[in-house]
Protein backbone atom coordinates (compact mmCIF):
# COMPACT_ATOMS: atom_id res chain seq x y z
CA UNK A 1 0.00 0.00 0.00
CA UNK A 2 1.00 3.44 -0.89
CA UNK A 3 0.08 6.13 2.14
CA UNK A 4 2.50 8.62 1.94
CA UNK A 5 4.14 10.28 -0.95
CA UNK A 6 7.32 11.42 -1.05
CA UNK A 7 8.62 14.84 -0.58
CA UNK A 8 10.07 15.08 -3.62
CA UNK A 9 7.01 14.26 -5.48
CA UNK A 10 5.52 16.88 -8.08
CA UNK A 11 2.32 16.80 -10.63
CA UNK A 12 3.73 15.89 -13.79
CA UNK A 13 2.99 18.53 -16.97
CA UNK A 14 0.62 17.40 -19.66
CA UNK A 15 3.25 15.84 -22.12
CA UNK A 16 5.30 14.11 -19.09
CA UNK A 17 6.05 9.97 -20.29
CA UNK A 18 4.50 8.45 -17.30
CA UNK A 19 6.68 5.29 -17.95
CA UNK A 20 9.82 7.40 -16.62
CA UNK A 21 8.17 9.33 -13.60
CA UNK A 22 8.37 8.36 -10.30
CA UNK A 23 5.92 6.61 -8.23
CA UNK A 24 5.45 9.75 -6.22
CA UNK A 25 4.64 11.87 -9.05
CA UNK A 26 2.39 9.32 -10.39
CA UNK A 27 0.12 9.49 -7.00
CA UNK A 28 0.29 13.39 -7.25
CA UNK A 29 -0.67 13.79 -10.46
CA UNK A 30 -3.62 10.71 -10.36
CA UNK A 31 -5.36 12.85 -7.80
CA UNK A 32 -5.08 15.75 -9.06
CA UNK A 33 -6.79 14.60 -11.97
CA UNK A 34 -9.41 13.51 -10.07
CA UNK A 35 -9.89 16.70 -8.56
CA UNK A 36 -10.02 18.30 -11.96
CA UNK A 37 -12.78 15.90 -12.86
CA UNK A 38 -14.65 17.22 -10.10
CA UNK A 39 -14.55 20.55 -11.16
CA UNK A 40 -15.19 19.95 -14.84
CA UNK A 41 -18.42 20.91 -16.57
CA UNK A 42 -16.81 20.52 -20.19
CA UNK A 43 -17.98 16.67 -21.50
CA UNK A 44 -14.90 16.59 -23.91
CA UNK A 45 -12.11 18.05 -20.56
CA UNK A 46 -13.94 15.27 -18.63
CA UNK A 47 -13.25 12.87 -21.52
CA UNK A 48 -9.56 13.86 -21.74
CA UNK A 49 -9.19 14.13 -17.83
CA UNK A 50 -10.93 10.17 -17.79
CA UNK A 51 -8.41 9.06 -20.20
CA UNK A 52 -5.47 10.50 -18.59
CA UNK A 53 -6.55 9.14 -15.08
CA UNK A 54 -6.70 5.69 -17.16
CA UNK A 55 -3.10 5.46 -17.95
CA UNK A 56 -1.66 6.94 -14.98
CA UNK A 57 -4.07 4.10 -13.16
CA UNK A 58 -3.07 1.52 -15.06
CA UNK A 59 1.04 2.71 -14.58
CA UNK A 60 0.46 2.57 -10.68
CA UNK A 61 -1.00 -0.71 -10.81
CA UNK A 62 1.79 -2.02 -12.73
CA UNK A 63 4.02 -0.74 -10.35
CA UNK A 64 2.51 -2.36 -7.12
CA UNK A 65 0.48 1.04 -5.93
CA UNK A 66 -2.67 0.47 -4.22
CA UNK A 67 -5.45 2.68 -3.06
CA UNK A 68 -7.47 2.17 -0.13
Amino acid sequence: MYERPEYSGRVLPDDSDITTAGTAELVLTFCSVMDNMTRTNNTTGLAELGRYAGQLWWEMTGRGVEFK
